[in-house]
């Protein structure tokens, strides 16, 4: 299953990032220290219950966002923008990653909110780094199916 659920969590990311913000997902992992980042999450029922977390650094966020917005730069993008983007992409993410992990499944998605990056997570089920054609981002996964 983790090996589907990486591949899922995959089509998810470059599904989402490429459609609403022509971003393109490299082969390439990335590995960064978390200070001067953004990170969001959002918890899930249904099926299976969890939580999806997206980091990444400022500039990476505001970028998406900008593109996102239709802004023709980054600095044209207010820090709350940035935070509101970051979390549709989060919500995004995670309920395109759920309806290809489990399509036939109903699940019940919480309002994207930020944590602090630094903040200690539960062990993820599933967790990458992935560098973007502009940035990088850190996606980790808690999911635990209803027994």
């Amino acid at each position: 299953m983790a090996e589907r659920s990486g591949a899922d969590l995959e089509f998810a990311l470059r599904q989402v990032l490429d459609i609403m913000c022509m971003a393109r997902v490299t082969e390439e992992p990335e590995h960064i220290a978390t200070a001067g980042w953004l990170a969001m999450r959002v918890e899930f029922r249904g099926a299976s219950h969890g939580e999806m977390r997206l980091r990444m650094p400022e500039e990476t966020a505001c970028h998406l966002a900008a593109t996102f917005l239709g802004r023709r730069s980054s600095g044209e993008v207010t820090a709350t923008e940035a935070v509101q983007v970051a979390g549709e992409l989060t919500n995004m993410i995670c309920g395109c990653f759920l309806s290809r992990l489990e399509s036939a499944q109903i699940f019940e998605l919480s309002a994207p909110r930020p944590y602090p990056p630094d903040t200690p997570q539960p062990q993820p089920s599933l967790a990458r780094h992935y560098r973007l054609d502009k940035g990088s981002l850190y996606v980790a996964l808690a999911l635990t199916p209803w027994r």
